[in-house]
């Protein structure tokens, strides 16, 4: 009953009777090397996966974990449902989850996920409504790279992308990077061929990496930035595709008026008196992020744009 078992080859296959292949209770360990477990794995123990494929098929999950699972390599897929569903605390620094299914999350985090490495894929590649940490690995979805439903989401490496939104934060929090005195603006890279970021509700709170999205790089608001940093937006070509990318700057004074200086417009507005002439030196975001200008002709201030030309391109 506390004995382990390794498998490095050969197959273990369920007989069909929505059984599990693989059931853990509480004791021992299993050690996968190598080999092919051909239905569904229950852990309430210790499992590590380190080479070998997991397969649910047929069943609605490849493996059910309900303790501690540690994943180094190998590959664990579903064609019918989700292919990890976490109810406990699992680490992947390797190997691969991947499911076919559509609208389905092929990580299904309901506790503590932590990913140091491989790659996660699906038509929603991470699915999460609790404690998830990324640093490194690629998440991939048809449709989101994460689907964010509640709980704390910290992405501070690696990649994510998704055909529809790289990040779907419906609520919960979402951090990414670090908040600290490094700024990074190459990792995490976040890109959706819609939006990078897709923030219907929640926090998100962004501190380091790139944002790239094709319609735009963020869609809601951002809630936080590192103390000094702006948002810089700008565009690049990327498999023949226009993308709009975001990522941090060193906030510096792009505004003034009379003796004061700002790195708000909308600060600045505010605070001028009527016959005030507030003056720009320089614009530190792209003009399609930039298309409220356009209502600054309705406020009674004097705004001089120093030689600063907007258009829009779309």
């Amino acid at each position: 009953r506390s004995s382990n078992l390794t498998l490095t080859s050969g197959t273990i296959e369920d007989n069909k009777d929505n059984s599990n292949s693989i059931s853990m209770e509480n004791y021992g360990k299993v050690i996968i090397n190598g080999g092919n477990v051909l239905g569904r794995i229950n852990n309430r123990s210790t499992l590590e996966i380190n080479g070998g494929v997991i397969d649910s098929n047929g069943f609605d999950r490849a493996i059910y974990n309900f303790s501690t699972t540690n994943i180094t390599g190998g590959e664990i897929i579903s064609t019918d449902y989700i292919a990890f569903d976490n109810n406990g605390t699992a680490t992947m620094s390797g190997g691969k989850i991947i499911s076919n299914r559509d609208n389905i999350g092929a990580l299904s985090n309901s506790k503590t996920f932590n990913m140091n490495g491989g790659e996660i894929s699906g038509s929603i590649g991470v699915d999460s409504n609790s404690i998830m940490n990324q640093t490194a690995g690629k998440v991939v979805g048809t449709k989101y790279g994460y689907q964010v439903k509640n709980g704390t989401t910290t992405i501070t490496g690696g990649e994510i992308a998704g055909n529809t939104n790289g990040v779907y934060l419906q609520s919960g929090t979402v951090n990414i990077g670090t908040n600290d005195d490094i700024l990074d603006i190459e990792n995490p890279v976040i890109k959706g061929d819609n939006y990078g970021l897709y923030i219907e509700n929640g926090t998100l709170n962004f501190y380091d990496g790139v944002i790239k999205g094709k319609t735009d790089a963020t869609y809601g608001g951002i809630k936080s930035v590192p103390e000094n940093k702006t948002l810089f937006a700008t565009s690049d070509t990327i498999d023949g595709e226009e993308y709009i990318i975001n990522y941090l700057v060193d906030q510096n004074p792009i505004i003034s008026n009379n003796d004061k200086t700002y790195t708000n417009l909308q600060t600045a507005i505010d605070e001028a008196n009527e016959n005030d002439t507030i003056k720009m030196y320089s614009i530190q975001c792209s003009v399609k992020n930039l298309s409220w200008l356009c209502f600054f002709a309705q406020i009674e201030k004097n705004i001089d744009f120093y030689g600063i030309m907007l258009y829009n391109k779309s």
